[in-house]
Formats: structure tokens, sequence, C-alpha cells
């Protein structure tokens, strides 16, 4: 039976909103959105960085950036300080709490990620893999000669 292009877009859709309703049953931290998690581990990464590049670098609007950290500084997993370097660029970095968090995040996140490949073989997964790195391939080429 061959599926038409929608009836596939559908289903990706489709199954790339599985984190709504799959991880609400799960321990540890409440996050909002994933977004604040993604701001932990790029923080783990990058360690102290500059707000504005960090933005740049995740391809999150600078206001939203900044409302993400907001939240994380409230909860006490981050911390602001002006750069010496340059009063006007805000440094942004993990706490201790913030490190430990962020860690538990990545295993939460490993967790649901064997929850929703689990119906999958290993060759499957592996075929997955191939068809969804072409697609994303072919975007990313077709985006940078749009340039």
């Amino acid at each position: 039976m061959k599926h038409t292009d929608d009836e596939l877009a559908d289903l990706f859709f489709s199954a790339a909103r599985i984190s709504q309703y799959t991880s609400s049953g799960s321990k540890g931290p409440s996050f909002s959105h994933m977004g604040q998690c993604r701001c932990l581990f790029y923080l783990e990464e990058h360690g102290s960085v500059k707000q504005k590049e960090m933005a740049e670098e995740m391809g999150i609007r600078p206001a939203s950036l900044s409302e993400l950290i907001s939240k994380l500084e409230q909860r006490g997993f981050v911390k602001k300080e002006h750069s010496a370097k340059d009063r006007r660029s805000v440094l942004v970095s993990l706490t201790r709490s913030g490190m430990m968090t962020a860690k538990h995040c990545r295993a939460g996140q490993s967790r649901f990620h064997s929850l929703i490949f689990e119906p999958l073989s290993e060759e499957e997964k592996e075929t997955l893999y191939g068809l969804l790195f072409k697609i994303r391939q072919y975007h990313e080429r077709r985006k940078d000669n749009d340039k």
C-alpha cells in the first residue's frame, strides 16, 4: 500500500508529539517544557557563557531565552553575572544545584528515549535513523543553498 506525503507527514508529526503525553508521568524535577533542560544541558557542556551567544547557538530568540533563564534562576539552577571584560554582557552559568539537575534531566531523558523506541528492533532503529538522517541532511542542504 502506497502512503501519501500527507499521511506520512501526519504520522511523523503525531509521533513527534509523543512526548506531550508520555513524559507527564515521569518522576523528577518538573519542567514546563524541554527548553529548560536544553538550557541546563547547554550550560553543562559550555560552562559560563554570554547570554546573547547562548541564544544564537541554541537558535532561541533572546527574549525567550531570557525568560527561560529567569525561571531557572528563580529555582536556583543558574546564576547570572556581568562580564568582568564587558559589563554590558551577561554571563550565565550553572549553580551546583543546576549541575545536579542537569544530570538528573539527562538520565530522565535517556529513560524517556528508551521508552519511545522500545517497540522497535535494533534493525528497525537503524532503518529509522537512516531515514530521518537523510531527511534532515536534505533539508539542511536546501537551507544552505537558499542563503
